[in-house]
């Protein structure tokens, strides 16, 4: 399982990248606190896993547009 940050700013960013590179990293914390950046290429089939899960979550090119332009609500 992974996660994204929910920050607006971070979240538009996070969907464009995904929706627009033909791969994507995921960072790695070892137990022994040593990093690494695994890149994965997502290939056609990727590109169609994606773009289907976007599909069905209704995240549309002009959908990923209107993130971007949107403000992040303020604590009510």
């Amino acid at each position: 399982m992974a996660g994204f940050s929910n920050v607006y700013s971070n979240r538009a960013r996070n969907l464009q990248f995904l929706k627009e590179r033909s791969w994507f990293d995921v960072p790695l914390v070892y137990a022994n606190q040593r990093r690494a950046i695994m890149a994965i290429e997502k290939g056609v089939p990727g590109e169609r896993a994606f773009d289907d899960a976007f599909a069905a979550w209704h995240y549309s090119p002009s959908a990923t547009a209107h993130l971007r332009r949107m403000r992040p609500r303020s604590p009510e």
